[in-house]
């Protein structure tokens, strides 16, 4: 027997499934005449790839042909369940769920049909009372019609019609396999009716909600044609739905020779920013090299992506690519606070993706490069897992400005070597050394064993240890700190800095406070900032959010809140808390819960500092 399994994808390229015998349909592309009827393919939906195999399946010699959607299959391991709901379809979950291997099932079956669902979920009693509920929503009778015509086919009687409708259960996926012989039958009775029902109704004005009435249609009248065929074996198989079906190839290199591969991350909010920074790499690049720039992202909009990539139009030797990392963070729980984002995570990831590299340079996106970072490349890390400049904040943290930092960096982090804590905003990695050392599981059981201070610069601490090259503070060179550091900061180290100030290579806005925030916050790395990001397209867009955002914080704070502050905290500071001491006592588990409530009442989350404080002190 020969068996062939077709998948409907609505995505213009790469196949679904990486199985033998399978094909790829796309659905119709323009109006297509159906029995003398021109249907607009916006209508047909998977059924104008359904339609594409049955003309392909008249002239075919298969002798059992599936159809399944492009991002629904037929599985036998369900767990007894009829539905199974998967993020991504990739080689663990085509193996684990045995995709486009039913031979078995097509031997000893005629007819192969997803199991059916119970109306009860909807609640409704038959089929018929629920596709009425879902007509009188828009006011409109055409299940009926389409009803009317199942009648009038001649190919299914009427009496089988009511029976389906009167069931409690409803077919409501229009996936199949049959044998050759019903298949042509089913989709030339199927068809015939759309074509009938399509002449007389009007669909022009419907809403979006209503574009899959034909493929809900073609279902029910799937289950019509088996009830009609007593003679045939149908068998019903449990259905896996994926949330996304494109399989990932692995990520090469964008040339194929002198070849610097940069890694940036960012989300759609942050891209405006991102731009400032991508502006001065390619700006200050050289001819004689490739840059090979890839983004981290997880819902940049194909708008701003376009944008970016519009930058490099001028440079043949720059490549702006997109990576989306949903996929790779699927099932991973790591928490982020105060002004560092989720997207600071995705760092992690790049040993994983970037597999067919050796070297990479990863820059974070709230900076702005004045030199070529092909220098960098020139680093030999021979015996190191990272190059990276010091990280002075840390330092002075460790040498008394935070009597905390320095037993939570020995004692928790496992540092001893402290000194050699590195700031990760600039790194250059050995991704061969990265892979030797760690796999992909052991990375992010180190990120999740503890909820860390610096949350992924503590995690890229811990892994790298003992085995970091630092970089000359140039090539990442903080805002002013103030004395609160400079007091607390290694001499050598301090005047490293001061030099680097006078020629920053790479000027880092770090912290809270960013150029495009506070204008005044550090003249040398604003104006520069800004020098940039003049440049880019998104400038207007940039200056527009900071007044916005001076003109909401004069009023929340001095209009709003100042008053409403000073009730609160004379509420707070004379009734609530004096009380509050007397019957609530410090560390026990009503005051750390109520302590959560007050924070959550106040729309901000505990910060990343105390949560590690509290579990230094638990522990």
């Amino acid at each position: 027997m020969e068996i062939r399994y077709y998948i409907a994808a609505r995505q213009k390229n790469g196949y679904q499934v990486q199985a033998p015998k399978t094909s790829y349909i796309k659905c119709l592309d323009k109006s297509q005449t159906i029995h003398g009827v021109d249907i607009d393919t916006l209508f047909l939906g998977e059924l104008g790839a359904l339609y594409q195999l049955y003309q392909v399946a008249k002239t075919g010699k298969e002798d059992f042909l599936i159809f399944q959607q492009d991002r629904r299959f037929f599985t036998e391991y369900a767990e007894d369940k009829q539905r199974i709901r998967e993020d991504f379809l990739d080689n663990d979950t085509e193996q684990q769920y045995g995709l486009c291997r039913l031979d078995g099932y097509c031997e000893k079956y005629d007819i192969l049909l997803p199991s059916e669902r119970k109306v009860k979920h909807t609640k409704h009693k038959t089929a018929a009372a629920y596709m009425d509920e879902y007509e009188k929503k828009y006011g409109t009778h055409r299940f009926g019609i389409f009803c009317k015509n199942l009648c009038s086919s001649g190919l299914v009687k009427q009496d089988i019609v009511h029976k389906v409708r009167k069931k409690n259960k409803i077919l409501d996926l229009c996936l199949f396999g049959m044998k050759r012989e019903y298949f042509l039958e089913f989709c030339e009775w199927m068809f015939a009716v759309i074509a009938r029902t399509h002449a007389a109704i009007d669909r022009s004005h419907d809403p979006r909600r209503r574009l899959g009435d034909y493929s809900q249609w073609a279902a029910f009248a799937l289950q019509c044609y088996v009830e009609s065929k007593k003679e045939v074996r149908a068998g019903r198989l449990p259905v896996v739905a994926f949330h996304s079906a494109r399989f990932e190839n692995a990520w090469m290199p964008a040339f194929s020779e002198r070849n610097l591969p940069i890694v940036l991350s960012s989300s759609d909010f942050y891209v405006i920013y991102l731009s400032a920074m991508l502006w001065s790499v390619i700006e200050h690049s050289s001819k004689q090299y490739n840059y090979d720039i890839t983004i981290l992202e997880s819902g940049i909009t194909d708008e701003n992506k376009k944008i970016l990539k519009q930058m490099a139009k001028d440079y043949p030797n720059v490549s702006i690519r997109f990576y989306n990392v949903c996929r790779k963070m699927s099932g991973i729980h790591l928490k982020a606070g105060g002004h560092i984002s989720v997207e600071t995570y995705y760092r992690l990831l790049i040993p994983q993706i970037f597999e067919k590299y050796k070297k990479i340079l990863y820059l974070d996106s709230d900076m702005t490069v004045h030199a070529d970072v092909a220098e960098l490349f020139s680093v030999c890390l021979d015996g190191y897992m990272v190059a990276a400049a010091h990280d002075m904040c840390i330092a002075a943290f460790c040498n008394g400005s935070d009597p905390t930092f320095l037993p939570y960096c020995i004692n928790k982090l496992g540092i001893e070597e402290y000194w050699d804590y590195f700031q990760a905003g600039v790194m250059l990695l050995n991704l061969e050394r990265f892979r030797e050392k760690y796999t992909q599981d052991e990375i992010f059981a180190v990120a999740e064993k503890r909820q860390y201070r610096y949350v992924d610069q503590d995690i890229m601490n811990v892994l790298c240890k003992g085995e970091i090259r630092h970089l000359p503070l140039v090539w990442n060179c903080f805002p002013d700190m103030g004395n609160y550091i400079y007091e607390y900061l290694p001499y050598k180290l301090l005047l490293e800095y001061k030099q680097a100030r006078k020629a920053p290579k790479i000027c880092h806005h770090t912290g809270p406070v960013k150029p495009w925030q506070e204008v005044f916050a550090d003249s040398l790395m604003t104006d520069r900032f800004w020098a940039v990001s003049r440049k880019t397209p998104y400038f207007e867009h940039v200056f527009t959010r900071e007044v916005h955002g001076i003109v909401q914080f004069y009023f929340r704070e001095y209009a709003v809140n100042r008053p409403v502050r000073r009730a609160l905290r004379w509420i707070k500071n004379r009734i609530v808390v004096p009380f509050g001491k007397i019957f609530i006592k410090k560390d026990t588990k009503l005051y750390k819960k109520i302590q959560y409530t007050y924070y959550h009442l106040r729309g901000i989350e505990l910060p990343t500092w105390q949560l590690a404080m509290e579990e230094e002190e638990t522990e």
